[in-house]
């Protein structure tokens, strides 16, 4: 499996933790175990290592936490993968992300990087896709050698509901997780500028913010041209 070593968390949360901004704690751990083997019930040398490290990291961050490898979540899946609120659950959600991360890709995603995150209080407007997931006010903000190009509202694609459960009038609160007031916008471009200095040289990045009942967090990035919304400025 090919892809740029930047893309993975291990890269890029240590710049992005060292610009000041606030980011969830974040626990990361390595491993050389070969993990497909769960895919066919068998259980690879190295998994109980993994897993022992990933229980400590769960109390250290605290439960619940947030489960994802270096490249991806598959939130989607909420509480059957990144979603995390006992120990004894953590198993079987490492088998679904080795899963996930083998069919959300042509080329299928790494996963010898596992991180456990401090799952954020979070206000959501309400629940979607298999009916467990939390749709928060999300935004993401485009940059790239030190300016901000553009910005989005994470949800603000309605496409992504389609075919998903969603409660009745989900229109309507989508709309006001949407919505971007003039002092959001300020506040989250002067902290996107904070990043964006600290990652010139490194060409165009997508970079998320989630709101949460202590303000707004940075919780992921990837390269520009990676990411839904991406401008055309920045898509090579």
């Amino acid at each position: 499996m090919t892809h740029d070593a930047r893309t993975c968390l291990s890269w890029w949360f240590p710049r992005l933790e060292a610009t000041g901004v606030p980011v969830p704690r974040t626990l990361i751990t390595r491993t050389e175990s070969y993990l497909i083997s769960l895919l066919d019930g068998q259980k690879p040398a190295g998994f109980d290592e993994l897993v022992a490290q990933l229980r400590l990291s769960a109390i250290e961050v605290g439960l619940p936490c947030f489960l994802r490898t270096g490249m991806g979540s598959d939130k989607h899946g909420w509480k059957d993968s990144c979603y995390v609120t006992a120990l004894v659950q953590i198993p079987r959600r490492v088998a679904r992300l080795v899963e996930w991360s083998l069919i959300v890709d042509m080329a299928g995603l790494p996963f010898d990087v596992w991180v456990v995150r401090e799952f954020l209080p979070i206000e959501p407007a309400f629940q979607a896709f298999r009916g467990d997931m939390p749709v928060n006010r999300e935004r993401r903000y485009f940059f790239s050698e030190g300016r901000v190009v553009s910005r989005v509202s994470y949800w603000e694609n309605e496409d992504a509901f389609v075919n998903h459960r969603k409660p009745d009038g989900w229109r309507t609160m989508l709309a006001e997780v949407n919505r971007q007031t003039d002092e959001e916008v300020a506040e989250l471009t002067q902290l996107t500028l904070r990043v964006a200095e600290a990652f010139r040289g490194e060409g165009g990045w997508a970079l998320d913010w989630l709101w949460t009942k202590r303000g707004w967090y940075a919780t992921d990035m990837a390269e520009a041209y990676r990411a839904w919304g991406c401008p055309k400025e920045l898509e090579s």
